[in-house]
Formats: structure tokens, C-alpha cells, sequence
């Protein structure tokens, strides 16, 4: 290990820490004698090319003085794990820092060109808490309007969902709730699990 007060290992690093940047060879950073009690490296190590980590894309560099590039970027790394609605997109923006114009244009482009659809979110969620977790009409209104889906959006999202598939998810969550060898004939043991 170095000394870290030593002149020459931290012009070293200076030269491999700009190179690095540059995206040029990375010089070495230790000399070839051996460090205090290792052995010398093997030749055929070091002739092994290094696993150098690409520099920087110089695009992306200049993206990120670009607010509304760095919008982009968010909103889609956001979209590429599951659908969002505008709402939540925008919230996401907010706590990145990004200024409200610049999110506003980006999220009316993306919608412009299909990929943020608050119509179509709605019904696709309602249709998966529906399957997956058998909520009401009311809870699922509750969770549309956490994520910003509200009104006529949501009303009609919810006309999926009718009181009969309602009823019948209650049947079947009673069905599996109630213990097999419960007797429902017997009034006080019904009365005792309901």
C-alpha cells in the first residue's frame, strides 16, 4: 500500500483518475517492484488484458445539463418496470429535483406518443387487483385515487368490476377463510366464526 502523503503515488492517481474520464489506457499505478512482502506478479497476469469499465458516454454526459433530457430518462427508466399513471410520474419528477414545466412537456409528449395513458393504466389496474387480490369497488376507487386516477377515469375503470363479482369473491374468501370441519347447520359454532 502506498503512503498516502507520498508526492509521486498521488500524481499517480491524479494521471489514472483524468484518464479514466478521458476514456484513455489507464497508466499503471504501482511500480514493478514488489510491494512489502508480495510476490511478483506472474508474467502471464499480467499480460492478461485489465477489465476496464467503459468510460462515460459523452451523450449522456451532455444530457444531464439537459432538464429535459434528464426528465426523459427518468420517466422512462420509471416505465420500464411497470405501467404509471401521469401522477405518479410526476411525483417521481418532483423528488428528482425536476422543475414542473419541464415535467408537464415531458409527460404531455409521452402521452402525445402513447406511453403514459391514464385511461388505459386504469383499466389494466383494476383488472389486476380485481384477479390478484379480489378488492371492492370501493377499495380499488380508494387506490386509483392515491394514484391520481380520479372521476370519470376511474368510474370507468371500475365498470369491470359488478356486485356480482363482488358477492362472489366474498363467497369464495368466507370458503377459505372457514376451518374444513366447520359445522354452518349448528347456529352457535356459525355465530362463533362469523
Amino acid at each position: 500500500m502506498t503512503d498516502r502523503h507520498d508526492p509521486e503515488a498521488v500524481a499517480r492517481l491524479r494521471a489514472a483518475v483524468s484518464a479514466i474520464e478521458d476514456g484513455s489506457p489507464v497508466p499503471a499505478l504501482r511500480d514493478a517492484r514488489p510491494q512489502s512482502g508480495l510476490p511478483p506478479q506472474d508474467p502471464e497476469v499480467a499480460q492478461r488484458p485489465s477489465r476496464r469499465i467503459p468510460p462515460p458516454d459523452p451523450a449522456t454526459r451532455d444530457s444531464d445539463s439537459d432538464p429535459h433530457a434528464v426528465a426523459r430518462a427518468v420517466v422512462l427508466r420509471q416505465l420500464t418496470g411497470a405501467p404509471k399513471s401521469r401522477k405518479q410520474l410526476e411525483d417521481t419528477l418532483t423528488r428528482k429535483g425536476c422543475p414542473d414545466d419541464v415535467a408537464a412537456e415531458v409527460l404531455d409528449r409521452f402521452e402525445q406518443v402513447g406511453l403514459v395513458d391514464d385511461r388505459e393504466y386504469a383499466a389494466m389496474f383494476v383488472r389486476s387487483r380485481a384477479e390478484t387480490r379480489k378488492l371492492s369497488r370501493a377499495a380499488l376507487r380508494r387506490e386509483l385515487s392515491q394514484r391520481g386516477i380520479t372521476g370519470e377515469l376511474a368510474e370507468q375503470a371500475l365498470e369491470q368490476r359488478h356486485e356480482k363479482d363482488e358477492v362472489r369473491d366474498a363467497h369464495e374468501l368466507v370458503r377459505r377463510k372457514l376451518p374444513a370441519s366447520a359445522d354452518l347447520t349448528d347456529r352457535k359454532e356459525r355465530d362463533k366464526l362469523t
